[in-house]
């Protein structure tokens, strides 16, 4: 592969820019660990050697970096090498890499220029990690900058709340709720299409029949697609008619768009966001429900930025979501991505916006430390001491799991949680797809405070079954009990596809895990028992992927997820 250069003195700069443009790209379309698959040794070999080539090419060519170039030359030079490395291993071919290729540097060129032309970062040693071609620093805990207090709410306002019939139920006794999420709804999947096209996301009629040795997508879907229509369809049919008139409110973790990142825009993000919506709200319109804002909801992907640059979302799902939200919601919502509001008397939840509390935010890599871009620390506190002083509790709602919070950010985040860790009953979350859990720690030598669960995603993408979680817990307390959970085998809906699909219970937690109850001690004891134990191991790899497919855990990664010990 050759690049011709009208000059040489800007043909090493030229390459370099190229090479960084590939690498911030892909690290933001395709993170190396998204929804926590282990990269494969392709993967890693391609990250290795782009971290080299960056380091070696930055220190011998720093001046000629203040040399702006357009978009459209990194647009033609950028595209190829991404071919050549075939997207860090997330396509195959010469027509799927162009594709994919073309779409994600189309995408992702005006940030990158701006990441290396107008923050005053250009030229150092920085840039290798900004783009996550190397492995970053880990920042120290500290102070947080950010805007401040800028966004607050107002506990005692109930402009706009609704008389939910919910609300009826006396405070007593066990209640339920339905933890969905990451449904990634795919609208043009199409049945007996080519469901290994050599691209991040297939089953489209785009990718034509499949060749001899291929499959074809299956009628409700496909292990390797996101979610089917069909397969929504019988989703939302069961939710209405079996879920929605035993559970007193719904929360769904964020993740509706489709994975394919190379082919979006505002407005079909946008538009992904609604059609979603509108099948909860066919299952859902009389029960309270509860949405966050998931990495996929952003453009380009994992970019979210300073409050105020992104009110084209932030505007467009406070309408989506006007149904359910009161007023007081509704505001923040617009103004920084994020709300609380009253899952019934006594019981808020908090709704995070958390990507752009990760790493995995192309922006917030931008700064030197990473900062609270849109103040939502210092609301978050303020919101919780509210919460204390009405005497009620709280459940926290986010797409990414604080665990995976960037430093200081997570260090001040886990201040806030302990501090009000009396009133904080619960933390839920999405973003792996897989249905497992971390616990919270302030240290490794401590004992863990809290538990952060993810249910299991809707889509069949990674590898697994689509699934949903029931949660049985105090009307009195607020404390999680035990959950339900429930998924629908895909092979055995493809083999019968006349019958809507059956959405059976699998397992009760945590009697199926030998285990007490939920607070953080057992699960502490729980992850030690996975390494000694190889046979409640199989049976975490099977819960935590739904009986899917993917790849099994070994005792000790299951463990060092569950534990954060490690």
């Amino acid at each position: 592969m050759q690049f011709r250069c009208s000059s040489s003195s800007s043909s090493p700069s030229l390459l370099l820019l190229l090479a960084l443009a590939v690498a911030v790209s892909l690290s933001s379309a395709f993170p190396l660990f998204e929804n926590d698959r282990m990269p494969s040794p392709a993967a890693l070999e391609a990250n290795a050697k782009a971290c080299t080539l960056c380091q070696k090419t930055v220190a011998l060519m720093d001046p000629l970096l203040r040399r702006k170039p357009s978009e459209a030359i990194i647009r033609v030079l950028a595209t190829p090498l991404c071919e050549e490395i075939h997207a860090t291993d997330r396509c195959e071919g010469k027509e799927g890499c162009k594709e994919v290729c073309t779409g994600i540097i189309n995408e992702f060129a005006p940030m990158m220029l701006h990441l290396l032309f107008e923050n005053g970062r250009t030229g150092t040693d920085q840039l290798c990690e900004i783009a996550t071609i190397c492995s970053p620093k880990i920042a120290p805990p500290g102070p947080v900058a950010g805007p401040g207090l800028v966004i607050t709410s107002n506990l005692t306002d109930t402009t706009g709340e609704r008389a939910w019939t919910q609300w009826q139920q006396p405070a007593v006794g066990t209640g339920k709720f339905i933890h969905l999420t990451d449904t990634h709804l795919d609208a043009f999947y199409a049945e007996g299409m080519n469901a290994e096209c050599g691209e991040p996301i297939c089953c489209r009629k785009e990718n034509g029949l499949p060749p001899a040795g291929k499959r074809a997508a299956g009628h409700f879907g496909d292990y390797l697609c996101d979610l089917s229509p069909p397969m929504a369809a019988s989703a939302w049919g069961h939710l209405k008619a079996k879920v929605a008139p035993e559970v007193d409110f719904v929360v769904v973790t964020g993740d509706e768009p489709p994975h394919d990142v190379w082919k979006q825009s505002q407005a079909i993000n946008l538009k992904a966001i609604s059609d979603v919506t509108q099948g909860y709200l066919s299952a859902f319109a009389d029960v309270p429900t509860f949405f966050v804002l998931g990495n996929h909801a952003g453009f380009p992907i994992n970019t979210f930025r300073d409050l105020g640059m992104d009110s084209w979302l932030y505007s467009g799902v406070a309408g989506d979501w006007t149904h359910w939200l009161p007023a007081d919601a509704l505001r923040t919502l617009r103004a920084g991505g994020y709300y609380q509001a009253r899952a019934r008397p006594g019981l808020r939840v908090i709704a995070l916006h958390t990507t752009p509390l990760t790493s995995d935010d192309l922006w917030l890599r931008l700064n030197d430390t990473p900062h609270d871009i849109t103040a939502q620390l210092p609301w978050l506190n303020d919101t919780l001491t509210q919460v204390r002083a009405l005497g009620e509790k709280a459940y926290i709602l986010g797409h990414a799991r604080p665990t995976e919070f960037v430093q200081p950010i997570k260090g001040a985040f886990y201040d806030i949680a302990w501090e009000f860790r009396d009133v904080i009953a619960g933390y839920l979350m999405g973003h792996s797809h897989s249905a497992e859990l971390s616990l919270m720690r302030r240290a490794a030598d401590e004992p863990p405070f809290a538990v952060c669960y993810t249910a299991g995603s809707l889509t069949t993408e990674s590898n697994l079954n689509p699934g949903f979680r029931i949660w049985n817990y105090s009307r009195a307390s607020f404390d999680l009990d035990s959950w339900e959970q429930y998924w629908t085998d895909l092979v055995a809906a493809n083999a019968n596809p006349t019958a809507d699909p059956s959405w059976d219970l699998r397992y009760t937690a945590p009697g199926w895990f030998g285990m007490k109850d939920l607070s953080p001690a057992e699960w502490d004891n729980f992850a030690k028992r996975l390494l000694t134990d190889s046979a409640l191991n199989d049976k975490w790899n099977v819960a935590k992927h739904k009986g899917g497919p993917s790849t099994p855990w070994t005792p000790q990664a299951n463990s060092c997820e569950v534990s954060q010990a490690c």
